[in-house]
């Protein structure tokens, strides 16, 4: 039974050890893929570049059960603040955010909209967008008659934005901009 004891101890060192070695290679990805934004984003100081993450492919994604905006590029910020923030995740899981902020929305009427409640996630593929968050800023949700897309309004009633369902999914594709002169 001492030497069932042993092993098991053992089995358990190495699993510890192996779960620790996983995660200094994912902070290290993380760390990585960071760095990796801030130097992409060294562009001309006059020009702010808004859906760079492969504009052909780059949406955002309507989310009722998502607490904040999450994208995955720092450049969608208008504000930024890089101080980690632990977040809660589905299943009851915890992720650190790498920071948070105001993000950028570009509307259908080339206007941009600053969403409050953005944390960074760095590497997420597709912008997440927060319908709680929109409703604490006034921003509401209408069906369309057909039941397959969404428009989102502003507080004064105008169109920001319309969201087509895509495999059961609400997205929205901003035309890629840039902004001269910020």
């Amino acid at each position: 039974m001492t030497g069932f004891a042993f092993c098991s101890s053992k089995g358990n060192l190495e699993a510890i050890k192996n779960k620790l070695a996983w995660r200094k290679k994912k902070r290290m990805e993380m760390e990585k893929m960071e760095n990796k934004s801030k130097v992409s984003n060294k562009s001309n100081a006059n020009d702010k570049t808004l859906c760079v993450n492969n504009p052909e492919n780059s949406s955002h994604q309507l989310d009722a059960a998502a607490d904040c905006h999450v994208p995955g590029n720092i450049s969608d910020f208008s504000e930024y603040s890089n101080f980690p923030k632990i977040v809660q995740v589905a299943g009851g899981g915890q992720i650190t955010a790498a920071g948070y902020g105001t993000l950028a929305l570009q509307s259908i009427d080339k206007r941009i909209n600053n969403l409050r409640g953005a944390i960074y996630l760095p590497g997420q593929r597709q912008c997440i967008i927060s319908t709680a968050q929109l409703q604490k800023q006034g921003f509401s949700i209408r069906w369309l008659s057909n039941y397959h897309d969404i428009e989102l309004l502003r507080s004064n009633g105008s169109i920001c934005a319309i969201f087509k369902r895509v495999s059961g999914r609400f997205l929205y594709k901003p035309i890629p901009l840039v902004l001269e002169k910020l």
